[in-house]
Parts: structure tokens; sequence; C-alpha cells
């Protein structure tokens, strides 16, 4: 399960590096004042749409994208 780690807007969910991120999540931030981005990558499916409103520790997405999966995770190792 990957989670928000802050309230935001999603400004990208989308899967167009198959063979490098994956499905490949970014959340804008705004800490008192500031802007701020949080990215999260090879996931193993997406569970937000730009545009959506996210609050902190709201499920967001499945981790576990595996390498070569089709629709999965892209090139992760390790």
């Amino acid at each position: 399960m990957v989670n928000a780690v802050a309230d935001g807007v999603v400004v990208r969910s989308d899967m167009k590096d198959y063979d490098g991120y994956g499905n490949f999540i970014i959340i804008k931030h705004d800490e008192n004042g500031e802007v701020i981005y949080s990215a999260y990558a090879h996931l193993l499916k997406r569970m937000v749409d730009v545009g959506d409103e996210v609050t902190q520790g709201e499920q967001i997405g499945l981790s576990g994208g595996g390498q070569g999966l089709k629709n999965g995770g892209g090139l992760s190792t390790g």
C-alpha cells in the first residue's frame, strides 16, 4: 500500500515511461506557503487521477510493480 505523505493535488498519474518509472504519481503540496512535490514510482497500481485532492495518509496506489510486468513497475531492481 502506498499513501500520500501530505495533503495535496495529484498533478501526474500515468504510465508513460514503461522502461523507467512505470506507474508514476506526483502530488503537489502547499506546506506553510511553500510548494513542494512528492513522487511515487514503480507502482503495481495507481488509484488516483490528475486533479484528485488527497489527504495525508490516503492510499494512492499499490506497491510491488515488478520489473518487466505488463502495466507494472518499469525497470525497478534491487
